[in-house]
């Protein structure tokens, strides 16, 4: 899935379940891996997140330099 994307990855206003895989293949992927740039509804990416197993590897992601996370109100204003 993410061998194809090229050197930039953006993602704007996936659903929960979206974010949910992306982390979940990008953690799970082997080689070097697009910057994936995630802009999400605040909502979103609050109920993700309260699962600590994809929090912890978001996380691990944005460390990483792989992943940015922005809320819709971040990115428009």
């Amino acid at each position: 899935m993410l061998d194809d994307a090229g050197e930039e990855l953006l993602v704007v206003d996936p659903s929960a379940a979206t974010v949910e895989e992306l982390v979940a293949v990008a953690t799970e992927a082997d080689g070097e891996l697009p910057e994936i740039r995630l802009v999400a509804d605040d909502g979103v990416l609050k109920d993700v997140m309260d699962d600590f197993i994809v929090a912890s590897n978001a996380a691990d992601l944005v460390e990483a330099g792989t992943l940015s996370l922005r809320t819709s109100s971040e990115a428009g204003g």
